[in-house]
């Protein structure tokens, strides 16, 4: 399990924790990197959901740069929610020379996440600049138009500011080629930035959601702590596993997680009937909370 000190952004403003615990018959651990101090929350949270790897068994190689075509991979990733985007090239790239990425490049291009550095040429091994991983994110969000590409690269930095991208990294120079760390920092903000996502061919009507939702499954929302080992609510039985709470929502679902999860002082009796905000992703029997806060402490 991880601990991560900041909440989603969807959750509050005012948020100061992030847990992910997994409950269930599945169990996902984040890697432990040896060589990861820096934004190692977010490096953990994009390694649980396959976003990221390491470059080897313990090492994530945090101050590494990052090229243009694992930028282009990376994006992939956490837009489509899958690992390998295949090997065909169907750009008109002539620059290209790496299959791992060509399907990444393809689909970016494709999807108009990526333009080039000319009509035939990529620069896949050029290191990604901070604007340059702040607009492909812009566009892949859905906040981009034509009109701002005449602006570039300013009037991406500025949606990018306005969602909140580049969260931890403000000290970072615009033109500064990104580290896999500061990477691994844009991406965890992307996460729960706001995602429009076009419900109609002509794009007038969107979904406004999150990657964290649409993507990964998530669902944001209130869970009373609704019984302990010794107590419950009315209509609600008493947990029978030991140190574990279950919790309910509005839809009546029901989950049963550690109470030490929850990571709120004093016993879980206390806590009865109090509401929490939660990120959460059920699969049959198996539970994925990741997030949780009681409501009233934000205040």
């Amino acid at each position: 399990m991880t601990t991560i000190r900041k909440y989603l952004r969807s959750f509050t403003a005012a948020a100061t924790a992030l847990l992910i615990a997994v409950v269930g018959c599945v169990s996902i651990s984040a890697k432990e990197f040896a060589d990861v101090s820096d934004f190692s929350e977010q490096i953990d949270v994009l390694s649980d959901i396959g976003i990221i790897v390491g470059t080897s068994e313990n090492e994530f190689s945090p101050n590494e740069k990052v090229t243009r075509e694992q930028m282009a991979l990376l994006m992939f990733r956490t837009m489509l929610g899958r690992q390998e985007a295949g090997e065909e090239n169907s750009t008109k790239f002539t620059d290209l020379y790496d299959s791992t990425y060509h399907g990444a490049i393809s689909w970016a291009n494709a999807a108009g996440i990526i333009i080039g550095t000319s009509d035939t040429t990529f620069e896949p091994t050029g290191g990604i600049l901070k604007q340059d991983a702040l607009t492909m994110l812009v566009r892949a969000l859905g906040h981009s138009n034509k009109k701002m590409d005449a602006g570039y690269p300013w009037t991406y930095v500025e949606a990018a500011v306005k969602l909140g991208l580049d969260d931890g990294l403000e000290h970072l120079p615009n033109t500064a080629v990104l580290t896999r760390g500061e990477t691994a920092a844009i991406l965890y903000n992307a996460l729960t930035a706001e995602y429009l996502v076009p419900k109609t061919s002509n794009g007038i009507y969107v979904l406004e959601t999150t990657i964290a939702e649409h993507v990964f499954g998530f669902e944001i929302g209130e869970w009373t702590l609704a019984s302990t080992n010794h107590y419950a609510l009315e209509g609600v039985n008493t947990v029978v596993k030991k140190d574990y709470v279950s919790l309910t929502n509005q839809n009546k679902e029901m989950i049963t997680v550690p109470f030490a999860e929850l990571e709120v002082s004093g016993d879980a009796d206390e806590w009865l009937g109090r509401t929490f905000r939660a990120v959460t992703r059920i699969e049959g029997k198996n539970v994925n909370v990741f997030g949780s806060a009681p409501i009233d402490s934000e205040k």
